[in-house]
């Protein structure tokens, strides 16, 4: 990414304070929702900016419009995938603008951000927008002929081509766990955990379900149920830090949720993996899950436990950035494939 003038120190270091944001996707870009992090890294609170307009706290002399124009200029006007990564100044509360890198992914009708602050480099004023964007085939589903091959000798099976499949995101926003109150128990049993506040359109092409579907309903309903404490021990992690945090865990394809519907029991409903990042604000959480694959419900010993295998962060043959890695390495000096630069109006 020329002329952003990286820190030489790496993009994410313990010390640069991150905070998570998501605002709409048109011309407005107006903020839905912040996490805690932001009062550390700029000084003004969630609550200030709220229903304010994220374009209007860049700080740098290139027109501000060119930001929410970013998200307009996905080559297939897709409303999935669109990972972006560029470095800005920030307004803050008091004292000189901060270097923030903006990590930004595009779900639906929203973005969700996260920002990265650098507050020991010297403001120096942009001029333009320079931005990366993770190239399409990083974002499917891409296998070679070889691969396949590999993998159909060792089923002792002929070769199967399959076409690219997306890598869909979706976000929510959840209430705070200490919202909620201790023992109680949702339909069949589960633990009922904290709500649904807000979840991106997106959601449909993660698991079977809609926003209008999820919203007042318990998150952990959404879980299987072998990844249930550890879905809660996340929550609880998230609720005691202002930073990023992440974690892999499954998904139902299709969660009981709507009453009337037809019931997929646990031992049929496939498993949907995915990837995660979340923060805390003061009065909520808000994540982003990344598609990684859908795999069969697992076994059971002869107890009635869940025999769980291993989850992967990333598939090893698929050339994946986990989110993880995508915060915390930088474009320019990344050993992964697939960054290119956009060149802004």
């Amino acid at each position: 990414m020329a002329g952003h003038d990286p820190p030489a120190d790496g993009p994410v270091a313990p010390h640069h304070p991150t905070y998570v944001g998501i605002h709409s996707v048109d011309d407005t870009t107006e903020l839905l929702y912040i996490s805690s992090g932001s009062t550390r890294a700029i000084g003004f609170t969630p609550e200030y900016l709220l229903s304010m307009r994220a374009k209007d706290f860049i700080a740098d002399d290139y027109d501000p419009n060119d930001y929410p124009r970013l998200y307009d200029a996905e080559a297939d006007g897709s409303d999935e995938g669109g990972v972006f990564v560029f470095y800005t100044n920030v307004r803050t509360a008091h004292g000189p603008p901060v270097l923030h890198k903006i990590t930004s992914f595009k779900c639906g009708a929203c973005v969700l951000y996260v920002g990265t602050t650098y507050p020991e480099v010297p403001f120096r004023e942009r001029h333009e927008l320079r931005v990366q964007a993770l190239d399409r085939a990083m974002t499917q589903r891409n296998i070679t002929r070889e691969q396949q091959a590999r993998r159909a000798a060792k089923r002792r099976n002929a070769p199967v081509y399959r076409a690219h499949s997306g890598r869909a995101k979706a976000a929510f926003v959840l209430e705070h766990p200490t919202a909620v109150a201790a023992g109680v128990r949702g339909p069949h049993g589960r633990q009922a955990g904290v709500l649904i506040s807000f979840a991106t359109a997106s959601l449909s092409h993660v698991i079977d379900a809609d926003p209008s579907d999820v919203i007042h309903e318990p998150f952990l309903k959404l879980v299987a149920p072998e990844d249930l404490v550890r879905v809660s021990a996340f929550f609880d992690r998230l609720a005691a830090s202002t930073e990023v945090l992440f974690e892999s865990f499954a998904l139902l394809q299709r969660p009981h949720l709507i009453d009337g519907d037809v019931i997929v029991a646990d031992e049929d409903n496939k498993r949907v993996v995915v990837d995660c990042l979340g923060a805390a604000s003061h009065d909520g959480l808000v994540l982003l899950v990344n598609k990684l694959r859908t795999k069969p419900a697992p076994a059971r010993d002869t107890l009635g436990n869940y025999v769980r295998a291993k989850v992967r962060e990333v598939d090893d043959e698929g050339g994946y950035l986990s989110l993880a890695e995508l915060l915390s390495s930088d474009p320019e000096t990344s050993d992964a494939p697939g960054w290119a630069q956009l060149d802004m109006p």
